[in-house]
């Protein structure tokens, strides 16, 4: 079967054409080039392709552009970026060769709206993650993720940011959240600092929420706790609260390096 090329001069599109009239390649009046057939390797069954003006390179209808026709292959469509490969590591590398001191930046960025007219974004929003997912025997499943998001009440060169980290417990497919790096510098750890979480302030201070606390070993006896490992003693560095029932008083008790045991009784 012939190609043939037609030129429309009314429009200024060009398109080269099977003889059963069926488009193979076009260039139409606004320089976009489309093709329904292969081109530079594109699988024809994902939809238009199409080069314009500008020099992006798209395609029609929210199909997908596919690259190698092997399982090693990437993937573009409306939503995703995805490589896929049987064997080795799929590996993303950045390499920059320069005298900056800042290089190499992996960025995503979130607005409300639309791309036409972007929104401010709102407290809580979450700007973008990262995360691992695992094979369960049937499909891909959470296993751990790190999340960014706002904390705080945006504005004009204002925009306070959290880092939550999240992991997924046995017996279950769903993160939750561990550890979160607050706008204030603050990291909460345990639920992450929605109920029972432990929290060291940015000045270095730590403060206990809900369920969440220093509970250092307690014991009873007669006997004052002495150097040594048994539950009866008290090792070096080991912080302990002691309770004689000859007084009735209770002691902290301190086994430091250099000072020995110390007690200091709790009123």
């Amino acid at each position: 079967m012939a190609n043939v090329f037609h030129i429309n001069r009314s429009t200024g599109a060009i398109t080269l054409d099977q003889e059963d009239a069926t488009t193979l390649l076009s260039l139409d009046g606004s320089n976009v080039l489309q093709s329904s057939n292969s081109l530079s390797g594109i699988s024809p069954t994902f939809g238009n392709v199409y080069v314009p003006a500008a020099g992006t390179l798209g395609v029609s209808g929210g199909q997908t552009i596919q690259f190698n026709t092997t399982f090693d292959e990437i993937r573009l469509d409306s939503k995703y970026v995805t490589i896929h490969k049987e064997s080795d590591w799929n590996t993303f590398e950045l390499f920059n060769y320069s005298t900056e001191t800042a290089v190499n930046l992996y960025l995503v960025n979130r607005s409300r709206g639309t791309e036409a007219s972007p929104v401010i974004v709102q407290d809580g929003d979450v700007l973008g993650s990262f995360g691992g997912r695992a094979y369960d025997g049937s499909t891909f499943q959470d296993s751990a993720r790190i999340v960014f998001g706002v904390d705080g009440t945006p504005g004009a060169g204002d925009v306070p940011g959290q880092i939550i980290f999240r992991t997924t417990p046995d017996g279950s497919a769903t993160p939750s959240t561990r550890m979160t790096v607050k706008a204030d510098g603050s990291v909460n750890i345990g639920d992450g600092g929605t109920t029972d979480y432990s929290k060291f302030e940015s000045d270095g201070n730590l403060s206990f929420n809900g369920a969440a606390g220093f509970y250092p070993r307690r014991i009873s006896q007669s006997a004052e706790p002495v150097n040594g490992t048994g539950a009866t003693q008290i090792d070096v560095d080991e912080l302990l609260v002691w309770r004689d029932p000859d007084d009735n008083k209770t002691y902290l008790v301190y086994n430091d390096t250099d000072e020995g045991v110390r007690k200091a009784e709790m009123t």
